[in-house]
């Protein structure tokens, strides 16, 4: 037994979040180990370690789960000093199993996705606009997508996502932060999968100048450009057609 718990322990370590958020709760017996009181974990080696960041998969923790279970089911379980122990084993496997269960469910929902010839979601929902006006002074960070911008004509819609930073924080401050000395619209497009989302901006000309109309046709044309897409490589290919698009 001690083997096996100390398996799926160590499995879940790294996911106390995600399973809390599922309702998933642990028994507090395992939350009270030392490494836990604390608030840090106990398999360190998982951020340090220069390796690929696993996630919980529905046939490893279902094969971990079954092998405590196996163990809970013994003769020496059923005797009366163990039964306390065992009954919160038991809580800790059907909250495991429950999150088993919630991953299933989702991998099905993708399969279903996949297969499906119709838009997964409704483009006015998941988009997102925004104004920004300019800035005489602004981080020179920004400066490639100022120069960007400086070349372009008004209304041409122009693809952020390869002037990102790799990590996720560091985009939403990127994107959070953006101003440079011209006024553009922010578009977002919010996919809800692994995709991420889809940035675009337009430079626009002074408050005075600027035109309702063109605004609606470069929201028409970003939208035409989202994708009924379910792999990097066609985001990738969207984001380079996005290269050869102006509004006429």
């Amino acid at each position: 037994m001690h083997n096996r718990l100390t398996d799926l322990l160590w499995y879940l370590d790294l996911h106390h979040a995600k399973l809390k958020d599922r309702g998933c709760n642990l028994p507090n017996i395992f939350l009270n180990l030392p490494e836990y009181k604390i608030n840090s974990i106990y398999n360190k080696f998982y951020f340090t370690g220069k390796h690929k960041k696993e996630q919980l998969s529905v046939e490893k923790l279902h094969g971990y789960v079954k092998e405590v279970e196996s163990c809970a089911s013994q003769p020496w379980a059923s005797v009366e000093r163990w039964k306390q122990f065992i009954s919160l084993v038991l809580d800790l496997c059907h909250s495991a199993r429950k999150y088993i269960k919630y991953l299933e469910e989702v991998n099905q929902s993708i399969k279903e996705n996949h297969l499906s010839i119709d838009f997964i979601c409704n483009k006015i929902d998941n988009i997102s606009l925004e104004t920004r006006e300019k800035k005489e002074i602004f981080n020179k960070k920004y400066n490639d997508i100022f120069l960007k911008l400086h070349n372009s004509d008004y209304y041409e819609l122009i693809s952020l996502d390869t002037y990102f930073p790799d990590n996720k924080r560091a985009r939403y401050e990127f994107i959070s932060n953006l101003e440079v000395n011209f006024a553009f619209t922010l578009y977002r497009y919010y996919h809800g999968n692994y995709l991420g989302t889809l940035n675009f901006i337009w430079k626009l000309p002074d408050f005075d100048d600027r035109s309702k109309t063109n605004e609606a046709q470069l929201i028409l044309l970003a939208n035409k450009m989202v994708p009924t897409f379910f792999t990097r490589q066609m985001k990738k290919n969207v984001i380079e057609k996005v290269g050869i698009k102006k509004l006429n």
